[in-house]
């Protein structure tokens, strides 16, 4: 396999994915338009409905296909399948039964794999990016990504916070863990205290959270414009996979906006933002704010690159 890094990695993946699909078209089911092998069942599932049995079915026999050909490129769009997530789950639900023994080598592997990244990404998801930007350093914080422990640790907190668990849980996000790549938590110098974490993910749109003992000292907004600071300065670093997934180069991000979406009775959240120089848009009534719990009058703001 070519050790390819960087871009010329994810270019690759692509190349190998039009590859195997469009062979399979030709050579395997001219209906097929899927582009990723869906090859795994729920924890303890023996069985699926009729017409999940059939899909399963249909994709377990592309791999069988595929895999008896040999073929680096098609092995590399096959590991990329079997690393696949579940909205932040790895894909770690196989059925040995249905693989033969030197396909199980292969799909091992990826499970293997897959739990070794947890001690990089503490979601466990192979497609959630680690945060391999260096620590951020303000007068009274550090902000750096995060590890295991404190997700666990947020994770707690936000179990008796309602106002975090409203203000920051996506729909696939109902543990309210952070997202990742460009997370980080926010560390006290002084006791290396956990006070909360702030971020963007994979996108630019800006999250921060101060838990509650630790507000109004003003280290929400120390955290926002040092970690805006960093974005807008070339600090941040994007992770890029290998192929094979075991290597990761490091991309500076470039970011040219970051957008953020307070509640609009959010007081204390919207003066941070006002604070650490972020221009107000405008109020929009019963946004779809990204939270389980409904819609919400939210206030949207926006922070240009000078």
């Amino acid at each position: 396999m070519k050790k390819y890094i960087g871009q010329k990695a994810s270019e690759y993946f692509a190349e190998c994915a039009r590859e195997a699909i469009a062979f399979l078209k030709e050579h395997y089911d001219e209906t097929w338009n899927e582009n990723l092998l869906c090859l795994w069942k729920k924890p303890g599932e023996k069985c699926l409905d009729e017409r999940r049995e059939e899909s399963y079915r249909r994709h377990l026999g592309a791999f069988h296909f595929l895999f008896a050909l040999h073929n680096e490129r098609f092995d590399v769009f096959l590991k990329d399948c079997l690393c696949a997530d579940d909205g932040g789950s790895p894909r770690l639900r196989f059925t040995k039964d249905d693989f033969t023994k030197e396909e199980w080598k292969m799909v091992k592997a990826a499970q293997d794999f897959c739990i070794r990244q947890t001690g990089l990404r503490p979601y466990g998801a192979c497609y959630s990016f680690p945060n391999v930007s260096e620590p951020i350093l303000t007068e009274r914080l550090t902000l750096r990504p995060p590890t295991i422990e404190d997700f666990r640790e947020i994770r707690r907190r936000f179990q008796t916070d309602k106002e975090g668990r409203i203000a920051y849980c996506c729909p696939k996000e109902k543990k309210a863990y952070p997202k990742e790549c460009f997370d980080f938590v926010i560390e006290r110098n002084a006791d290396k205290k956990l006070l909360g974490f702030v971020g963007t993910g994979r996108r630019n749109d800006l999250t921060y959270f101060v838990f509650k003992e630790y507000r109004l000292s003003g280290y929400a907004t120390e955290a926002v414009k040092a970690f805006c600071a960093a974005a807008f300065s070339g600090k941040l670093l994007f992770p890029e996979p290998t192929p094979d997934r075991t290597v990761f180069d490091k991309r500076q991000a470039v970011f040219s906006a970051i957008t953020l979406a307070v509640l609009a009775g959010n007081e204390a959240s919207a003066k941070v933002a006002e604070k650490s120089g972020f221009i107000l848009e405008g109020l929009y009534e019963k946004s779809p704010y990204a939270s389980p719990y409904g819609e919400f009058d939210t206030l949207y703001y926006h922070l240009i690159k000078e």
